[in-house]
């Protein structure tokens, strides 16, 4: 195994074991949902689920970093004056995954990503029926694209995510 192949796992692997540590029951909860999901992908040999299920562990990194930030470090004002864009999070596992299965379409979508970044950073200082909707939509955009009920998972992680927002809101 290549040298970086392995510290990238390593660096994984510690992230995992913070975000367990900062959000024991959450963490532990989805990631199981995602383990589930790619145990019973490989049972069924359905290929069309990894992408989705790859996707839904990016955003799981992504929600622990935030949880491994807000406990384990602390926050400041300006992270809850900036926490509206975190409802653009989803987008991007969406648009990186569909980068390597849909090239052109996931080109465009990166760009569009930080078009929804700054939007979002504007328009969410609270998580609003206005902001929620958006920040489950690239679910269901996983089930419509990847045919898959696997990509079930990443609305799992995506509540995670809004929980992470919420607290991050109310802390100061």
């Amino acid at each position: 195994m290549e040298i970086t192949m392995v510290i990238s796992i390593l660096l994984w692997a510690i992230i995992a074991l913070l975000a367990v540590i900062s959000s024991t029951r959450r963490a532990t909860l989805t990631f199981g949902a995602i383990a589930l999901s790619l145990y019973l992908a490989v049972k069924t040999n359905s290929t069309n689920a990894l992408w989705p299920i790859s996707a839904s562990f990016l955003l799981w990194l992504m929600t622990a970093i935030l949880g491994i930030r807000r406990n384990l470090i602390g926050i400041i004002k300006k992270d809850v004056e900036n926490s509206g864009a975190l409802v653009s999070l989803p987008y991007l596992p969406l648009f990186g995954i569909t980068l390597f299965s849909y090239p052109v379409y996931g080109a465009i979508g990166l760009l569009f990503w930080f078009i929804l970044w700054y939007c979002f950073k504007s328009m969410c200082r609270n998580l609003t029926a206005y902001c929620i909707v958006p920040l489950y939509l690239p679910t269901l955009l996983l089930l419509i694209v990847y045919q898959t009920p696997f990509a079930l998972t990443y609305g799992i992680v995506t509540l995670w995510l809004q929980k992470e927002i919420e607290k991050l809101q109310k802390a100061v």
